[in-house]
């Protein structure tokens, strides 16, 4: 049962996505690709600070990937630099660790509908593109 509401919210997402295509004046900008299923993306953020003001993304990708990037936009606005890398790193943990026991719980119940593609190897990449993308900007925007 569980399954398929994740099921059905990563099509919601993919159907509606929050964040994307969205017009606004941003800080920071960086672009994400996964060759293997082609999947491009463009995540932009507006920081004040460490803070995240708001956050968008373009892509020509996947189902998955474009409700991975709705979920990290509609999960990461307002949060900080800080918290949204450790998000970032709670959701590629869980596809590392696909055998672990504690792997549910060290992942935000928000990125739960992300964690049934770990059933299909080959859409990890998929999943993950938008977080390693925004690992990426903020490696560049802490740089500073």
């Amino acid at each position: 049962m569980a399954q398929q509401l994740y099921q059905q919210l990563i099509i919601d997402h993919n159907r509606a996505p929050i964040g994307k295509d969205k017009a606004f004046s941003f800080s920071h900008a960086m672009e994400g690709e996964n060759p293997s299923c082609g999947d491009e993306l463009n995540l932009y953020l507006k920081l004040n600070q460490q803070q995240i003001e708001n956050i968008g993304f373009n892509s020509d990708a996947c189902a998955i990937c474009t409700a991975s990037a709705s979920l990290l936009c509609e999960q990461l606005n307002g949060k900080n630099l800080e918290q949204a890398s450790a998000m970032a790193d709670s959701l590629r943990m869980y596809f590392l660790q696909v055998n672990s026991q504690q792997k549910t719980a060290e992942i935000n119940n928000a990125l739960a509908p992300l964690t049934a593609v770990s059933k299909y190897p080959s859409r990890v990449n998929c999943a993950l593109l938008p977080w390693s993308t925004l690992d990426q900007l903020i490696k560049g925007a802490t740089a500073r």
